[in-house]
C-alpha cells in the first residue's frame, strides 16, 4: 500500500534523477560552447601570427628585390661608363609593352607532379 512516506520517497528519488540528468546535459552544452569560443579564438590568434609573419616576409623580399634592382641598375651604369640617375626610368622599363612578331606564343602548358610533406603525389 502507497503511503504518503513512499510517495515522498519515489519523488525524491524521480527529482534528483532528474536533476543529475539535466545537470550533465548543461555540462556537456557548457564544454561545447568552451570548445567552440576557444576554438574561434585559437583560429583568430593563428590567423594574425600567419598575416603578421606573411608581410614582414613579403617587405623583406619586396626591400631585397628593390635593392637587387637599384644594385644592378648602379652596376650596369658605372661599367658602360654613363651614370643616369633616371632609376625610375630603368623600372619603366619593365613594364613597358614591347611589339612582338605574330608568332610568338605565350600559352604553355606546364605538367608537373609534386610531392607534399604527407608523401602524397600531386599532379
Amino acid at each position: 500500500m502507497l503511503t504518503y512516506e513512499n510517495i515522498i520517497l519515489v519523488l525524491v528519488i524521480t527529482t534528483t534523477l532528474f536533476q543529475s540528468s539535466h545537470t550533465q546535459i548543461l555540462e556537456n552544452i557548457f564544454d561545447s560552447a568552451t570548445g567552440k569560443i576557444a576554438d574561434k579564438i585559437s583560429d583568430g590568434i593563428n590567423d594574425a601570427i600567419y598575416r603578421d609573419i606573411e608581410k614582414t616576409t613579403i617587405r623583406a623580399v619586396d626591400d631585397a628585390t628593390d635593392e637587387m634592382l637599384r644594385e644592378r641598375y648602379q652596376s650596369d651604369s658605372i661599367s658602360r661608363s654613363r651614370c643616369s640617375a633616371d632609376y625610375s626610368g630603368f623600372l619603366k622599363a619593365f613594364i613597358t609593352p614591347v611589339d612582338l612578331h605574330a608568332n610568338y606564343t605565350f600559352d604553355m602548358v606546364i605538367q608537373a607532379d609534386t610531392k607534399d610533406y604527407d608523401r602524397k603525389n600531386q599532379k
